[in-house]
């Protein structure tokens, strides 16, 4: 399932294939030590793997940072993703659960409870971002990340050409 998403990656969210693969691999992995089912945890690093494109996208930094920041879903590292516009304090966390009817503690969370409410949060947080690679598909900063991957899905192509043959 995640292979055949990610055959289109590269026009739909601006990643080579073997990229979006690595990082809903990465992110899924994660999802899943918090005990999230499988199903969920495929959806879910879907939508943070496209967030990813967005985001390096509308704040023009590169996919390597925007992931590092997206990864404080899991850490609970609350600096990262202030650059985008997310705010995880506990306080804030706090807020925004309370917004979403949970009146259970930050504090008395499970960590697995945690990171589903980081990962609501981050995805209401960045929500004017949400779309923006396929807005900016046709500019520059977005043109020069297809170059990039594409020469991934080339050497990834060439590779897998290649080695047969010589071996």
């Amino acid at each position: 399932e995640i292979e055949k998403w990610a055959n289109d990656s590269l026009k739909s969210i601006g990643l080579a294939k073997s990229s979006a693969v690595e990082l809903m691999g990465d992110f899924g992995a994660m999802f899943l030590q918090f005990d999230v089912p499988t199903d969920q945890a495929e959806e879910y690093s879907k939508k943070l793997t496209s967030l990813v494109t967005d985001l390096s996208t509308f704040y023009n930094s590169s996919t390597e940072e925007t992931t590092r920041a997206l990864n404080s879903i899991f850490t609970g590292a609350v600096i990262p993703m202030q650059k985008y516009g997310a705010t995880l304090t506990n306080t804030a966390l706090q807020e925004f659960a309370a917004s979403k009817g949970i009146e259970k503690k930050v504090s008395e969370m499970t960590e697995a409870e945690k990171v589903m409410l980081r990962y609501e949060k981050i995805l209401q947080d960045t929500a004017l971002s949400h779309g923006n690679y396929k807005r900016e598909q046709d500019g520059a900063t977005a043109s020069v990340s297809d170059f990039v991957e594409t020469l991934k899905d080339l050497t990834t192509s060439f590779g897998e050409e290649l080695i047969p043959a010589i071996t």
